[in-house]
């Protein structure tokens, strides 16, 4: 094998879990940022789906302040039933805002709530999931992946298996690594 294909074969040791493990990070960071922007700001979508067999309308917002994505769902059960009661109005897409006041965060993990008109003219229901655990359950592996993808390119740049780490001095080129069965990247 020549001497340019093995240095590059050595230097994509590892450069899937490097690329992986730097998206992870990113996207936490991401999350992070929104979630501190969030206490002073509102992100609100709206938009309409397809009602269902029982419906007449079907209303969605999803909502990212004071910490939460907090997701709204507003279906009119009666034809005839403008939503006048609801203040529902044609949806409006994409809206950003800040706040005046002081940031306010809530600790929320999971909470849903649920109404019903006593008619049974609408049925709203309302699911807010915290985004603080979002980054908190991404930068751990992201770390791992960062570390192992580092420490198998290493070992590969010094000579070893990149797996186990055992020396492979003296094997011939493309030889399987003797301790772990792994194929060389030399």
């Amino acid at each position: 094998m020549p001497k340019a294909q093995q240095t590059r074969k050595v230097a994509r040791t590892g450069r899937k879990r490097r690329v992986a493990g730097w998206t992870l990070l990113a996207l936490g960071v991401v999350v992070a940022a929104v979630w501190v922007w969030s206490g002073w700001g509102r992100l609100l979508w709206e938009f309409a789906v397809v009602p269902g067999p029982h419906a007449t309308l079907d209303r969605r917002q999803l909502r990212v302040t004071s910490g939460e994505l907090e997701i709204d769902r507003y279906e009119v059960l009666k034809d005839g039933f403008a939503g006048g009661r609801l203040g529902l109005r044609p949806p409006s897409g994409l809206h950003v805002s800040m706040s005046g006041e002081s940031p306010l965060w809530r600790w929320t993990l999971i909470r849903q709530t649920g109404d019903e008109d006593r008619d049974g003219d609408f049925k709203t229901s309302k699911t807010r999931v915290g985004l603080w655990p979002v980054p908190l359950l991404l930068w751990p592996p992201a770390a791992l992946l960062l570390r192992s993808g580092i420490v198998a390119r290493r070992r590969a740049m010094k000579g070893a298996c990149p797996k186990c780490g055992y020396s492979l001095a003296g094997l011939a080129v493309g030889a399987s690594c003797p301790e772990c069965g792994r194929a060389s990247v030399r």
